[in-house]
Parts: C-alpha cells; sequence; structure tokens
C-alpha cells in the first residue's frame, strides 16, 4: 500500500480505441487511471523490462521477479 510521501513511479495507462465511437471521441487511445508502484516494485518493473520479460503492470512484481529468477534457474540446469 502506498502512503503519502511516498517514493513512487507513475505510470500513464492507456488501451487502444475499440469502437469507431471512441475513436472519434478519444482517438486511436483511450486513456485510463494512472498506476503508481512503490520504489522497489519500480525496481524490480524497471529491471524486468530492461530484460525483456513480458507482463501486465497490475501483476504484482514480487511474484513476477520470483518467477523470473525460477525460470533463470531452470535454463542454468539445462545448459
Amino acid at each position: 500500500m502506498l502512503n503519502s510521501g511516498d517514493i513512487v513511479t507513475e505510470h500513464i495507462c492507456y488501451r487502444n480505441a475499440r469502437t469507431a465511437f471512441e475513436e472519434r471521441i478519444w482517438g486511436d487511445q483511450v486513456f485510463l487511471a494512472n498506476k503508481y508502484l512503490c520504489e522497489s516494485c519500480s525496481d524490480i518493473y524497471f529491471s524486468l523490462v530492461e530484460l525483456g520479460y513480458g507482463f501486465n503492470l497490475g501483476d504484482d512484481m514480487r511474484d513476477l521477479l520470483r518467477d523470473f529468477q525460477d525460470i533463470e534457474n531452470a535454463r542454468k540446469v539445462e545448459t
């Protein structure tokens, strides 16, 4: 949970317009509520992005890091 005064990163969220009506009103992209990550989750987020690991911003970053570590450990065992 984020508290007032915490160091956070802000992530602008949007999706593609789904209908001609949405596209007429908002253009190609419909902006959604921004998401915010705490400092430690932001560190994980940027590290995983840099490594090319795909995920959704709503996923738990700590779980994603564990999954990534499991995948990397399995690759090391295979080689």
